[in-house]
């Protein structure tokens, strides 16, 4: 199948600054709802998929819980990788306009 079958509405990613370093999602959320962009961080209640996702390792997981890292907390790195991700979704009454204004946030 091609990505536009397998790809719904809903988009997972990590924001990486210049230099290729991770954005924390913590202050990607910030800045969003400073805009009034909603948008949900973390691992989304899906611990699993999360660590799929990232590459994540069980035991680099382990070193995670180990340096503190809880469901819904504000520890958004670890030695500098992310633990967990960016989600926005686009719905039925999404536009083109939304599109192209979180384009311009995120280039901002």
């Amino acid at each position: 199948s091609t990505w536009r079958q397998a790809q719904g509405p809903t988009i997972a990613f990590v924001v990486l600054d210049a230099d290729g370093v991770v954005v924390p999602y913590t202050r990607v959320a910030k800045a969003a709802r400073q805009e009034s962009i909603i948008l949900r961080v973390g691992c989304m209640c899906n611990p699993g998929a999360c660590q799929r996702f990232l590459g994540i390792d069980d035991s680099q997981l382990r070193e995670n819980y180990a340096a503190g890292k809880v469901c819904s907390d504000d520890n958004d790195t670890v030695d500098g990788r992310p633990t967990g991700a960016i989600r926005i979704s686009f719905g039925r009454m999404s536009t083109w306009s939304d599109a192209r204004r979180w384009l311009r946030f995120l280039k901002g």
